[in-house]
């Protein structure tokens, strides 16, 4: 080979190399910028999901109201019934709660709603400020059992000859109560109404004491739990 191809051979070479390394650097700016529109792309997506999900839990905070206040509305729907004093707080019996006066302590008149108490002993203290609607006639050895916290999954009505009933089904076991309809004809009537209604189903009993369970209020069970 003489001097002038092997000049030729050399140029030929060095271009080819030239192109080659062209190339190369074709395909990194390609790939640079391949990973640069990937990277844009990823980021708007993830700004739009972003987005996306706080419009949605937005909505669902729209469409759920707050489980106090949606408690406090329920227990503040109910209206009051007025007393109907007579019947005996003695153990076993199932009377309405009320609240008291500030100023001297005493249950205000007229202004039971929901909530009652069942007695585990005597408590004539309470007869000349409380309606007693019921009395335990089956399940006694439950309340005594009642912790604070214990469910009240449902109470239900029951009729029979002997009279009406409502039968409470705890997470202790179930209590039945014998309604004084003679005694009390307008508690009675009132807690037949929430009764058919559900509106006892799911609440706890919040008061326990040696002496007294109490249940009745959305707000109370669920700011007790």
């Amino acid at each position: 080979m003489g001097r002038a191809q092997k000049l030729k051979q050399k140029r030929k070479e060095e271009l080819k190399k030239k192109e080659e390394e062209r190339r190369k650097q074709l395909r990194a700016r390609a790939l640079e910028a391949a990973g640069i529109v990937l990277a844009v792309a990823l980021t708007v997506f993830l700004v739009l999901l972003i987005n996306h999900l706080k419009e949605n839990e937005g909505a669902k905070e729209n469409q759920a109201p707050d489980p106090v206040e949606e408690a406090r509305s329920k227990d503040e729907s109910v209206p009051t019934v007025p007393d109907e004093i007579g019947a005996p707080n003695v153990r076993g019996a199932v009377g309405m709660a009320k609240p008291s006066d500030p100023a001297t302590n005493e249950p205000v008149p007229d202004s039971a709603t929901s909530e009652f108490y069942i007695l585990k002993r005597d408590a004539r203290h309470l007869d000349p400020g409380y309606t007693v609607f019921g009395n335990v006639v089956e399940g006694m050895d439950v309340v005594d059992e009642l912790e604070a916290g214990d469910l009240l999954y449902s109470a239900e009505l029951e009729e029979g000859e002997a009279g009406r009933n409502i039968a409470l089904i705890t997470s202790k076991g179930p209590i039945k109560i014998r309604l004084l309809e003679e005694e009390a004809p307008q508690t009675v009537a009132h807690l037949v109404d929430l009764v058919q209604s559900g509106f006892y189903n799911g609440l706890t009993w919040y008061r326990v004491e040696d002496w007294v369970v109490q249940t009745g209020s959305h707000l109370r069970s669920l700011t007790s739990s």
